[in-house]
């Protein structure tokens, strides 16, 4: 992984982290058990671009797709998400921004949530 990759990549590592470590001291796993059970992630070039690729096992991890809260107003951020997902007890161990939006913030395409 060359360092500028890396160094992009600090951010996204870090909220995972967060993200996972108080359920991990929750069940009492060691460090070494909580990283294992991390997504597996490699550094990747494609046409002089470098990539960090994380692969989910859908078996392993929950896989979701998010754009309204419970009142039906859009979340707008990953912060927000995040949020929304602390405050009813879950843990989100990683999120992108995996779409294109109207200025209103509904999803451009086809959109599937649940089904």
């Amino acid at each position: 992984m060359d360092f500028l990759t890396l160094l992009q990549s600090v951010p996204l590592l870090l909220a995972m982290a967060k993200g996972a470590l108080p359920s991990v001291a929750a069940l009492g796993a060691s460090f070494g058990q909580w990283v294992v059970s991390l997504p597996p992630c490699r550094d990747f070039t494609f046409e002089a671009t470098s990539y960090l690729v994380c692969e989910v096992d859908p078996k392993r991890y929950q896989l979701e797709l998010f754009w309204k809260d419970a009142a039906g107003k859009p979340f707008q951020s990953l912060h927000n998400l995040h949020a929304a997902q602390q405050a009813i007890g879950r843990t989100m161990l990683f999120g992108i921004n995996a779409g294109m939006y109207h200025p209103n913030l509904a999803p451009v395409g086809l959109y599937v949530e649940r089904g």
